[in-house]
């Protein structure tokens, strides 16, 4: 992936499971449903090292979510 390729975005969404359903009927493949420290979130379908991102329930903890998730995906 080069440098200014966009590789990672966050969709504040005010409800996760119609969100979910949403992109996932738009994607062609399944929203992952995750939760971890205490959140819930869905992770947009991606293969290998392609761009992805997540769906986060708006509020304070949306950056919380996405650095929990990147830090799953370094593991």
């Amino acid at each position: 992936m080069s440098a200014d390729t966009l590789c990672w975005t966050d969709i504040p969404v005010t409800n996760l499971d119609r969100a979910s359903k949403f992109y996932s009927a738009i994607l062609g493949k399944q929203v992952r449903k995750l939760s971890g420290d205490g959140m819930e979130y869905g992770l947009l379908p991606h293969e290998e090292q392609n761009a992805s991102g997540c769906l986060c329930i708006r509020g304070d903890r949306i950056v919380e979510a996405s650095i929990t998730h990147r830090r799953q995906m370094d593991r």
